[in-house]
């Protein structure tokens, strides 16, 4: 709960949406009025954020860019 009150408000908005409400990023983008790569930036910080708080590393994907819809 203390990582989820530091982080700004739009990347904690942007984490609850797509993490546990389960919104598609296009969706949320269009609801926030930002761009998909402003969602993706925001979710990026945010779990960032969250696993330094947790102590936890961020595994990073391989595979490159997702495909844009």
């Amino acid at each position: 709960m203390r990582a989820l009150a530091e982080l700004p408000e739009r990347p904690r908005e942007v984490l609850r949406s797509i993490s546990i409400e389960g919104k598609p990023p296009h969706e949320v983008a269009a609801r926030l009025q930002v761009s998909i790569r402003t969602v993706e930036g925001d979710l990026k910080l945010a779990l960032s954020h969250c696993a330094e708080c947790l102590g936890h590393a961020l595994t990073r994907r391989l595979g490159g860019p997702r495909p844009r819809s």
